[in-house]
């Protein structure tokens, strides 16, 4: 049987300028930087939907934003923000907002996004993707990520000082 075939991710340099399209293997390989989004998804009562993640991915079951994933060749960050949210928690049409432009972490520059739905919205996971999630309190999970940070993908770690006070309001 054939291996599955992914899009090319794109690759940036220090300046987040492109500089090509490869497959994530050998960007991990090479050690490339790439470009990730991010997304904060929040119902009405302003809990926050937190995600564990599958086994079938990189940080296999910890937890991690809401949705998030690589800026695949052709999007732009918010273009991939949307397709993140839609594959992994089957929320199509959502109105993302940008909460900080891309900012450095470890080997990838990461912009977060934010998203109000219904509180009755229906979340479907994606197994593939995602195993389980979670509504918490901005200030439950600023707890969580102190008590118990190897719970934790490590991007979410490295980006949550740079989006703790801009999503807690």
């Amino acid at each position: 049987m054939p291996e599955k075939k992914y899009p090319n991710i794109t690759v940036v340099n220090d300046e987040d300028e492109v500089v090509g399209y490869y497959q994530l293997p050998e960007v991990l390989a090479q050690g490339f930087v790439r470009r990730i989004s991010a997304v904060f998804i929040f119902n009405e009562v302003g809990r926050v939907l937190i995600q564990r993640r599958s086994a079938l991915v990189l940080s296999p079951n910890l937890l991690d934003f809401s949705a998030a994933g690589h800026v695949d060749e052709g999007d732009t960050y918010f273009t991939a923000a949307k397709r993140e949210v839609q594959e992994e928690l089957g929320l199509g049409d959502v109105d993302v907002q940008l909460v900080t432009p891309p900012f450095r972490i470890m080997d990838m520059f990461t912009s977060v996004y934010k998203a109000v739905i219904a509180t009755n919205t229906p979340v479907i996971l994606n197994p593939e993707e995602v195993t389980s999630f979670y509504w918490v309190t901005v200030e439950e999970l600023e707890t969580m990520v102190e008590r118990h940070p190897s719970q934790f993908a490590e991007p979410f770690l490295a980006a949550w000082p740079h989006v703790y006070d801009k999503i807690k309001a």
